[in-house]
């Protein structure tokens, strides 16, 4: 298990992967790894994945690593297997890693790596005592655009909006005077599902 969990680790720095298992499997030739990656098949990301493991396996010819491609249902597959507790070696996950999965991952604080880590992320992806689970491959930072006109004739502060009541009720101002409070989804279709009131 213990060995298992070193080459998780090197792969992980290897391709920048999100999270980690907790386990991996071996038989006569080698360790076999499989990778749920959470990425379309034929998308450019998965290609640039592939390229990557196939010099990794090149390198380390006693590991096979099996990239399984995502499906709609991806979040939920991962549920299933660590309810089954048939966790994949290793899997692709938005910014749960900490809060939803940290009891079936291997800690990557003390690894030679991890003095390297971007310090933005923090507050997402440790614990108090500094431990953290994941290996960040990007960040999306979110926020709220809104039109200042609008919100000038509607009443409206933006200082004042603390909590999500307050923002509610600035949009209904904004919408008695006529405007329109909208949700969009951002250019990349994996956002369509995150869905903010905006002020706009």
């Amino acid at each position: 298990m213990n060995n298992g969990k070193k080459i998780l680790a090197a792969l992980c720095g290897c391709v920048l992967l999100a999270g980690v298992g907790a386990c991996s499997s071996s038989n006569s030739s080698g360790v076999e790894l499989e990778f749920m990656t959470g990425m379309s098949t034929g998308s450019r990301q998965l290609k640039a994945l592939t390229s990557v493991v196939e010099e990794f396996e090149k390198d380390n010819p006693d590991i096979k690593v099996t990239l399984v491609p995502g499906t709609n249902s991806y979040e939920s597959d991962i549920k299933v297997r660590l309810a089954g507790h048939n966790a994949p070696d290793l899997w692709n996950t938005h910014g749960w890693s900490r809060d939803r999965y940290a009891n079936f991952l291997e800690p990557l604080q003390d690894r030679d790596w991890a003095d390297r880590m971007n310090n933005t992320l923090d507050n997402a992806i440790k614990k108090d005592d500094g431990s953290f689970y994941a290996l960040p491959l990007d960040a999306a930072i979110t926020g709220i655009v809104y039109n200042q006109t609008v919100l000038d004739r509607a009443g409206v502060d933006v200082s004042d909006i603390a909590s999500w009541e307050d923002f509610s009720a600035a949009c209904d101002k904004v919408v008695a005077t006529g405007a329109t409070c909208v949700a969009a989804s951002g250019k990349e279709n994996w956002t369509s599902g995150d869905i903010a009131r905006c002020l706009i």
